[in-house]
């Protein structure tokens, strides 16, 4: 039987304690302090447990996002299309943080700061290196470091629309998704319409300087 680390249990524990707060009084100073005093936590084992502070705290919580996130897709069925793992995963760690939207929007101010640039690209990297891995891709050229790109623009625009988003069931988001993922599929299309055309030309002129050597040296005789 799996025991769980004691040092992951502190940190939910902390986690859970700090989330009222969070909502009032944002990701702040003393968040880590107040939440290990309301959680019966020694100040001392907080710190343990995130010993870069509130960076750590945060941190955490997307951690613990993306462990959800993993847990309500691996128990759902598995979409045929990649198309549709893609949009099914990104809808599913939106809605992982539904139950704590505030909580949420203030952790996207937290880390909009510069000093937490590093920890940002950190953070959304984990995400959709996470989601492309479930949905399958096994790319290992420039179209693993492409593929990341596009979703992280394609999730933190999704997260935008739905932290304004008052429709019914948050449907005017599912349905900017769906655009996102239009977009997406249409770029990656017309991209492999040009690496096909490029490869067509790469040929073409390859022949055509054949022949105009061979043209040369025939005229030479």
């Amino acid at each position: 039987m799996d025991m769980e680390n004691p040092i992951d249990g502190l940190k939910s524990q902390i986690l859970e304690a700090a989330l009222p707060d969070i909502v009032f009084d944002g990701w702040h100073a003393g968040l880590i302090n107040d939440a290990a005093v309301n959680s019966g936590v020694s100040v001392s084992d907080a710190h343990l447990a995130f010993p870069k502070g509130l960076d750590d705290l945060l941190d955490y919580y997307f951690i613990t996002g993306d462990q959800q996130m993993m847990a309500w897709l691996n128990e759902a069925p598995f979409p045929e299309k990649i198309r549709q793992r893609v949009t099914q995963a990104v809808r599913t760690r939106v809605e992982v943080d539904a139950e704590h939207k505030e909580v949420f929007r203030r952790a996207i101010a937290a880390l909009s700061l510069p000093s937490r640039a590093s920890l940002a690209l950190r953070i959304n990297y984990r995400t959709v290196d996470a989601i492309w891995r479930w949905a399958g891709d096994t790319s290992t050229d420039y179209n693993f470091y492409t593929k990341r790109a596009i979703l992280t623009g394609v999730l933190a625009s999704t997260r935008l629309c739905w932290l304004g988003d008052d429709s019914e069931d948050c449907l005017d988001s599912w349905a900017f998704l769906d655009r996102r993922i239009d977009n997406v599929m249409s770029f990656e299309k017309t991209k492999a319409q040009v690496v096909k055309l490029g490869a067509k030309l790469s040929s073409s002129l390859e022949d055509c300087l054949k022949t105009l050597g061979n043209m040369r040296y025939g005229s030479a005789d």
